[in-house]
């Protein structure tokens, strides 16, 4: 499942792993209406995996455009899966949106910072 919720915590888990360019601008859109929807006047946490997703220039741009509208929901976001030139479009992603931003080797490692508050 490409995103699940965890009411006790309070985190949304993105999945985009494996993900292609297309697949994920399309998984992309669909939870930003979805967290439209479900989140409306809340704050969450959020832990997005992008391991092994492809990232072209529209799958930046679409991450960059979700991200942005959806920021005045996000409390904090944790990323798994930045290496390489991933490390250089995440950060613009994260500037882009303004949103607090840290990325981890391991998906562990991401909810016990998550969770600190």
């Amino acid at each position: 499942m490409p995103a699940t919720y965890d009411s006790e915590s309070n985190i949304v888990f993105v999945d985009y792993s494996n993900l292609k360019s297309v697949e994920l601008i399309a998984e992309a859109q669909r939870l930003h209406d979805e967290a439209r929807s479900h989140f409306a006047g809340t704050k969450v946490k959020v832990l997005v995996d992008i391991r092994g997703a492809m990232m072209s220039s529209e799958a930046v741009r679409a991450l960059k455009d979700s991200t942005k509208r959806d920021s005045a929901m996000v409390e904090k976001t944790a990323v798994v899966g930045v290496t390489g030139i991933k490390k250089i479009l995440a950060d613009a992603i994260a500037a882009f949106s303004g949103t607090h931003t840290k990325y981890f080797a391991t998906k562990d490692e991401a909810l016990e910072w998550l969770r600190k508050g």
